[in-house]
């Protein structure tokens, strides 16, 4: 679910990649590739540092099912990083 919701946001930023709005199609013809990259890079944090994994999910379940209307940027997911650069150590306290 995650790896879709992220597939999501790159096609939302994608279409106005040029500082103009360029809507285009949102079908796994045109994200099947950048799908299956999340899908990938998940699953390796998953198998390769399943701790950080879980901490990642709960810090990303935490903050989408915050209904307090100020959702505070807490994770180094919400800072804006890629995914597959985040610090890992980190993730592990």
């Amino acid at each position: 679910m995650v790896a879709l919701v992220a597939t999501a946001l790159y096609a939302a930023l994608r279409d106005w990649h040029t500082g103009k709005l360029q809507v285009t199609d949102f079908s796994a013809n045109t994200y099947l590739d950048v799908y299956q990259g999340h899908v990938n890079t998940f699953s390796h944090i998953r198998i390769n540092r399943n701790a950080a994994f879980h901490v990642m999910m709960t810090d990303i379940y935490s903050q989408a099912s915050d209904t307090s209307g100020s959702p505070q940027l807490k994770s180094s997911a919400a800072s804006g990083v890629s995914i597959a650069a985040l610090d890992l150590d980190q993730l592990e306290q």
